[in-house]
């Protein structure tokens, strides 16, 4: 549950007057982990010398919701700013059914069928970007975070909750291209800073998101409902 879904309950007709817990979704710290660039990198036969965004979700670049077409968008805007040694990868798709606007090369990784592979790509790449027009609470965002990979995504549904601007990544106003591109380019533009914004992913996954963290916090909401009785 976000805290955009707790607002909307809140004003529900029907759910207004119920008390409301906010619970965060909980990740695998384990297996989502950062993982050296240069050895995931050489694993997935991608370059050691470009610096890599990555986008993935069910039918990626096919599912509207997902907003792929925002996000080539955005790759037009950072190709026209002559970002030459940038490359985008996607998961969760095998093609695009139109042909991109812009220039940046694209790798297609297909389907991902297990963690390993995933925390493979989160720890390869250098931003993940959630360019989704709605989003419930997005798994991607919290699995690159705890890969230490920044994300910039649109701040729609539960991705505020996980990103803290220009800290662990950017939020862009919801749908604009510009914004989205102008997050990207802040990422990538300065190692040490994405660095941090790494270091800082992991912290909040570890802090917030973690099993022990959020188990606990189950505990202490059945404890106050059991002392309700």
């Amino acid at each position: 549950l976000s805290h955009q879904f707790t607002h909307d309950i809140k004003k529900s007709s029907l759910l207004h007057e119920y008390p409301i817990a906010t619970l965060p979704n909980t990740i695998d710290t384990k297996i989502f982990r950062p993982i050296k660039k240069s050895i995931t990198k050489a694993i997935l036969g991608l370059s050691p010398h470009k610096k890599y965004i990555l986008f993935g979700a069910c039918a990626a670049a096919n599912d509207p919701r997902k907003g792929y077409d925002l996000l080539s968008q955005a790759l037009q805007i950072l190709s026209a700013q002559n970002h030459d040694s940038v490359s985008c990868l996607v998961f969760g798709a095998s093609h695009a059914n139109t042909p991109p606007a812009h220039q940046l090369p694209v790798t297609f990784l297909g389907e991902l069928h297990d963690e390993i592979t995933l925390a493979l790509a989160y720890s390869a790449a250098d931003v993940f970007v959630c360019p989704s027009r709605e989003e419930s609470f997005s798994n991607t965002t919290l699995e690159s975070l705890a890969c230490g990979t920044p994300v910039v995504g649109f701040a729609v549904g539960g991705i505020p909750d996980m990103i803290e601007h220009k800290v662990n990544g950017m939020l862009a106003t919801p749908h604009d291209p510009q914004e989205l591109a102008a997050g990207i380019a802040y990422v990538l533009e300065d190692q040490e800073r994405r660095e941090a914004m790494g270091r800082a992913a992991r912290r909040t996954v570890e802090e917030k998101y973690a099993y022990p963290v959020v188990a606990k916090q189950y505990i202490e909401l059945y404890q106050q409902l059991l002392n309700r009785k």
